[in-house]
C-alpha cells in the first residue's frame, strides 16, 4: 500500500516501466521515513537539552514542575485518545452491522413424484444431488 503523496504517473504500461515506478514508490516512502526518524530524533535531542536547561534553573522545583506538565499532557492525551475510541468503535460497529439479506434459494430437490420423503431423506437427496444428474 503506497500513499498517495508517493504514486508515480507514468504512461509507459510495460512491465518493465511498471517495475521500475513500483520500486521508485517503494523507494521513496522509505526516504520519507528516514527522514522522519532524523525529524525525531533531532527533536528528541532538542527536548533533552530543554530539560537539562530547567533542570539547572529550577534546581528541586523541576521534578514538581515536570509531574504537573505529565499530569496536564496525560489528561489532554486521553481526551484525545477517548475521542478516537469512540471514532473507531463507532466506524466499527456500522461496519459490523450490515443488515445481511437471507437469500432464498429454490429446493436442489424437486419432487414430482407422490412418495413423501422424510426431512433426513430431503438432506441425503440435497447433498447427493450431483451424483444423480
Amino acid at each position: 500500500m503506497i500513499p498517495y503523496y508517493a504514486n508515480l504517473k507514468f504512461t509507459n504500461t510495460s512491465p518493465a516501466a511498471q517495475v521500475t515506478a513500483n520500486k521508485a514508490q517503494i523507494l521513496r516512502v522509505k526516504n520519507e521515513i528516514k527522514f522522519l526518524y532524523k525529524r525525531k530524533d533531532k527533536l528528541n535531542q532538542e527536548l533533552y537539552t530543554a530539560h537539562l536547561k530547567a533542570a539547572n534553573e529550577w534546581g528541586s522545583l523541576w521534578s514538581y514542575i515536570q509531574d504537573s506538565t505529565h499530569e496536564n499532557i496525560n489528561q489532554e492525551m486521553d481526551k484525545k485518545y477517548q475521542s478516537l475510541d469512540k471514532k473507531i468503535r463507532k466506524l466499527v460497529n456500522t461496519q459490523n452491522q450490515r443488515p445481511r439479506a437471507r437469500t432464498e434459494f429454490y429446493p436442489r430437490v424437486v419432487n414430482k413424484t407422490e412418495i413423501c420423503f422424510t426431512d433426513e431423506e430431503l438432506e441425503l437427496l440435497n447433498k447427493a444431488k450431483g451424483v444423480f444428474d
